[in-house]
C-alpha cells in the first residue's frame, strides 16, 4: 500500500520520507524521523502503524492520515495519540 501511495505522491511531486519494516536500525530510523521534523521541504512522511506506534514522536507532522490500518486495535490506538495532530483516520 505504502508503494502505491508513494508512486501518487511523486506523480503529484510531493517530496516525502519513508519509514516501514525495510529499515531496522533504530539510528537510520531516527534520521529520517529528524530529518522531517527539520526539513520544511519534507512534505510527506509515509510510514505503517506497525513503525509508527513505537515512540516516534513527528513534531513536524500538522495532519495524520491513516489509509490502510492494520486493524489491530493496540497498535491503532497507540498511532493515534497525537494530541498535537489533526487526525483523518480511516480514509
Amino acid at each position: 500500500m505504502l508503494d502505491m501511495l508513494q508512486q501518487c505522491l511523486k506523480v503529484v511531486g510531493i517530496t516525502m520520507l519513508r519509514i516501514d519494516g525495510s529499515v531496522t536500525s533504530v539510528h537510520d530510523r531516527q534520521q529520517i524521523i529528524n530529518r522531517f521534523n527539520s526539513d520544511a521541504s519534507m512534505h510527506c512522511l509515509l510510514l505503517t502503524t506497525g513503525v509508527g506506534g513505537v515512540g516516534i514522536t513527528l513534531t513536524g507532522a500538522d495532519r495524520v492520515v491513516i489509509y490502510d490500518p492494520s486493524w489491530n486495535p493496540a497498535t491503532d490506538a497507540q498511532v493515534l495519540r497525537a494530541d498535537a495532530c489533526a487526525l483523518f483516520p480511516y480514509v
